[in-house]
């Protein structure tokens, strides 16, 4: 099953897009959504702040968050569907396990989450933001391990990649920087 995400006047649901038949979807408004990169898992919140996970193939729903997100920015899904990384307005980063229902909060980010990317191997999380900086994270822990902040102070971080030690981010400015971390 393909899903997609329909809005009709009441709620947002998540559906099969060829038969149209809704599965279990978020009970409130769709605030954001996020698909793992492998394209399996669809991680969602609706206004309220509730995480909900879903497997793609199937549309079933694995599991809702019991604890509420305060003022979602920004969130991501490993290829596994194991876990969903957040960051929220207070600056928080945390981390949902779908598994267990457990968030834990890993970590505190500078600014607003503008970009946010979990690296392939699902070990280290990117986030960009309005600071015209870029961090990253070990998502095990919540440890920064890199930060990178540019020059210019007129801009927010719109993209973020990370492969390997390879770091790239785009600015609402037009600016593409590239580069390495080191480790």
């Amino acid at each position: 099953m393909d899903i997609s995400v329909k809005k009709n006047s009441e709620t947002d649901y998540v559906s099969d897009v060829f038969t149209g038949s809704r599965t279990e979807g978020p009970e409130r408004n769709l605030d954001q959504c996020s698909v793992s990169a492998n394209g399996e898992w669809l991680a969602a919140a609706n206004d309220q702040g509730v995480l909900y996970c879903f497997d793609v193939k199937t549309g079933r729903r694995l599991n809702v968050s019991t604890e509420k997100i305060e003022s979602l920015s920004r969130l991501t899904v490993t290829n596994d569907g194991h876990y969903v990384y957040t960051t929220e307005f207070n600056s928080a980063l945390k981390r949902w396990d779908t598994r267990q229902n457990v968030t834990k909060e890993l970590s505190s980010i500078r600014g607003q989450a503008h970009a946010f990317l979990l690296s392939s191997d699902g070990q280290r999380i990117a986030v960009g933001g309005n600071h015209h900086d870029v961090a990253v994270y070990d998502t095990a822990t919540g440890k920064r391990l890199a930060y990178f902040q540019t020059e210019a102070s007129d801009f927010y971080v719109t993209n973020v990649w990370l492969l390997g030690n390879r770091l790239l981010f785009t600015t609402d400015a037009g600016v593409l920087k590239d580069g390495f971390l080191k480790r």
